[in-house]
C-alpha cells in the first residue's frame, strides 16, 4: 500500500440505546436472560434518532464528493448482545429513511445504490458491569441466539418496533474476529486489548481484502467503505484511543456518536498488520447533538 492509495474508509462508533433495566428494576425478574437487557421505548428513539444524524452527517463530508464512479458499502459491526442489534437496526432505518430524503433529487438518482450489511461480531461484546451477579449466565450462546433470531427475520429481533423498509441484508458469511465472548470476569486493561486487536483485525481484512466475502477491498478507487461499530459505553474508549489516540469523556452517553476517517498511511514495521499503517482523523467525538 502507498501513500497514494489510501483507503477510502470511514469508521463510526456507536454505544448503544438505552436498556430496559436501567429504568426498570423489575425487568429483570421477568426473564429467563437478565444478562441480555433489551432496549427501552426511549431507546429505540435515540437508535433512530442516530441513523438520521448519522445520515445528515456523511450528506454533510461527501456532498461535494458525490460520484457516479464510486459505490458506498455500510457495513455494521454490532455486539451480540440484543439492545446493540436492535440499536444497529434502528440506526440502518434511520439512516435510509434519512438518505431518502437527501437523495431524492435527479443527481443523486444518478449514484449507486449503497449496500448495507449486519455483521455480529463478539469481539465488541463486553460486560465490565461486575454489579449483576446474573453476568456470570452469560454464555457466547448470546451471538447464536441471536443469529437464530434474525434467520426469522429483523422483527424477530425489534418485536413491535416499526423499522420500515431495510435495504440490510445479514452477512451470514461473516467471519467474526472473535467467535466467543470474552470470558468473565475481565479486566478494563483485558478488554482494551481485546478490542485492539478486533479493530486491527476488521480492518486489516477490509484494507487488504483477505477475507472477500465480508468486504470489498478499499484500496479500489471505486469503493467507498463505512464500518458503523455497533458497541457497548466501555469499548468506545478503547477504540477511540486507538484511532486517535484521545481518551473519550469519562461517561459515555446512549447513542453517542464518534466518526474517524482514514487520513494518511504512515510507515510501520509490522508488515502483517495493515491496520497499523493506518492514521485516523477525527470528525466527531462522542456527540449527543442529535438526542
Amino acid at each position: 500500500m502507498t501513500q497514494n492509495s489510501i483507503p477510502n474508509l470511514v469508521c463510526y462508533f456507536a454505544r448503544h440505546g438505552e436498556r430496559i433495566d436501567h429504568i426498570d428494576s423489575t425487568w429483570t425478574d421477568t426473564t429467563s436472560t437478565p444478562y441480555d437487557p433489551p432496549l427501552s421505548k426511549e431507546g429505540f428513539l435515540q437508535a433512530k434518532a442516530t441513523g438520521v444524524h448519522l445520515a445528515d452527517v456523511e450528506h454533510r463530508f461527501t456532498e461535494k464528493t458525490a460520484c457516479e464512479n464510486i459505490s458506498t458499502e455500510v457495513h455494521f459491526i454490532t455486539s451480540p448482545f440484543i439492545r446493540c442489534v436492535q440499536t444497529a437496526l434502528c440506526i440502518a432505518s434511520g439512516l435510509t429513511q434519512q438518505n431518502r430524503k437527501l437523495h431524492s433529487n435527479e443527481k443523486a438518482s444518478r449514484l449507486p445504490p449503497v449496500k448495507y450489511t449486519l455483521n455480529i461480531e463478539p469481539g465488541v461484546g463486553e460486560w465490565m458491569s461486575s454489579d449483576y451477579a446474573f453476568i456470570e449466565q452469560a454464555t457466547s450462546e448470546i451471538a447464536t441466539t441471536r443469529k437464530t433470531e434474525l434467520r426469522k427475520g429483523f422483527q424477530e429481533v425489534v418485536e413491535k418496533e416499526e423499522l420500515g423498509e431495510l435495504p440490510l441484508k445479514v452477512n451470514w458469511e461473516y467471519e467474526p474476529a472473535r467467535t466467543e465472548l470474552a470470558s468473565f470476569p475481565e479486566t478494563f486493561g483485558e478488554m482494551c486489548r481485546r478490542i485492539q486487536g478486533t479493530f486491527e483485525k476488521i480492518v486489516s481484512r477490509v484494507v487488504s481484502n483477505t477475507n472477500s466475502t465480508a468486504f470489498p477491498s478499499v484500496n479500489n478507487s471505486s469503493t467507498r467503505t463505512i464500518l458503523i461499530f455497533v458497541t457497548h459505553g466501555a469499548v468506545i474508549k478503547p477504540l477511540l484511543f486507538y484511532t486517535i489516540h484521545k481518551y473519550a469523556l469519562p461517561n459515555i452517553h446512549y447513542c453517542c456518536l464518534s466518526r474517524v476517517h482514514v487520513d494518511e498511511i504512515v510507515d510501520s514495521e509490522d508488515t502483517e498488520n495493515q491496520a497499523n499503517t493506518l492514521s485516523w482523523k477525527a470528525d466527531l467525538i462522542v456527540t449527543t447533538s442529535h438526542l
